[in-house]
């Protein structure tokens, strides 16, 4: 009982002490407003988010890292991927080029495909992506710090130059989906007690017919996961396609009324 009046009491305090900071807060005329958070924006049309930025995408930080999701997982096929990507961008007017090479002052990376004209464009990573650590100078490991010192190559990408095209993006200079492909996939189909069954028949040839009707029943089960997540794929692509789609309204507008 002492201990839920203690509680009461620390919450009542903290209330109190945030109240007198925004009376404070409220009578200073130079106080700045918040930082826009551009990355989820809501309006009278609905609310529009970024569904490929880095923070959501849980990537890896080297091609040394595990990416192992457990046991059974099986990623999208990265050629129907792209070409979900590919058909879902030309639906919305983004004609883009394959194999485009971005390059930014410094910033040197191929995307999948991008849109000069109008600034847009995916890249589908996997660990095959990503630029090989360097070693120290006498061999040893550099640590938590080795993401940032790579093997440079302007066909991969290391999180340094991921993280810098995710600002690009949030700054509103180029749009460009970060698409982590080990996270589109599902985990293989299994039966433990149906395999159970099919072991303990005797009789081969019944044996071999419950197999072949096993392996048929788990291959529809996974054609059925791959579906899935093609349709998700989309879904995701078409949704940031929107939030892009917003985020130029907006950028458009502000020209326009400097411009007044």
């Amino acid at each position: 009982m002492k201990n839920d009046q203690n509680i009461k009491l620390f919450k009542l305090s903290v209330m109190i002490l945030f109240a007198l900071l925004c009376v404070s807060c409220s009578g200073n005329k130079d106080i700045r407003k918040m930082a826009e958070m551009p990355y989820f924006m809501d309006n009278e049309k609905g609310v529009f988010i970024n569904t490929f930025s880095l923070g959501q995408g849980d990537f890896p930080r080297s091609a040394e890292d595990s990416l192992d999701k457990g046991e059974g997982w099986v990623m999208l096929d990265e050629a129907k991927a792209l070409e979900v990507l590919q058909e879902s961008f030309k639906s919305q007017g983004v004609e883009l080029q394959k194999d485009y090479l971005f390059s930014v002052g410094k910033l040197d990376v191929k995307l999948d495909g991008y849109d000069d004209k109008r600034s847009t464009g995916f890249a589908y990573i996997t660990i095959d992506d990503y630029e090989t650590p360097k070693k120290s100078p006498d061999g040893g490991d550099l640590g938590k710090f080795a993401y940032f010192f790579t093997e440079k190559s302007p066909e991969k990408f290391s999180l340094a130059e991921l993280s810098l095209v995710d600002q690009y993006c949030l700054y509103d200079q180029y749009w460009v989906a970060l698409i982590n492909g080990h996270q589109i996939g599902w985990t293989k189909s299994r039966d433990d007690k149906w395999l159970a069954k099919i072991d303990a028949i005797e009789d081969e040839a019944e044996k071999q017919a419950q197999s072949e009707e096993y392996e048929k029943a788990m291959t529809e089960k996974d054609a059925k996961a791959e579906a899935l997540q093609i349709r998700r794929l989309k879904a995701r692509s078409e949704m940031f396609l929107s939030w892009v789609r917003q985020r130029l309204l907006k950028k458009n507008a502000k020209v326009d009324k400097a411009n007044q």
